[in-house]
């Protein structure tokens, strides 16, 4: 996980990319740590009415940026906290 300003930004494999791109997956379930986790309540609390999350693919580098429309945390597992992002479906790019 990157943050940028009101931009988080993940990587995905090129078939899961595919499908978030597309809107047939328009959310991403991701592992973090406590670190990554407390900058994401950071980031949502300063900008939750305006948040965006880039996805990139990294078979060809290709990327696009939706606004997230819900974070949820599910909890802890291993010592990482699971979370949801899920992302308003727009236009293909």
């Amino acid at each position: 996980m990157k943050i940028e300003e009101n931009r988080i930004i993940f990587k995905s494999t090129n078939e899961f990319w595919k499908k978030e791109h597309s809107g047939k997956k328009p959310y991403t379930v991701r592992f973090l740590d406590s670190a990554e986790s407390y900058l994401l309540c950071d980031i949502y609390e300063k900008y939750k009415d305006n948040l965006l999350i880039e996805i990139i693919n990294t078979g060809t580098g290709y990327s696009f940026t939706r606004k997230i429309r819900d974070i949820t945390y599910f909890g802890q597992i291993l010592g990482k906290y699971l979370i949801g992002i899920a992302w308003e479906i727009e236009e293909n790019d």
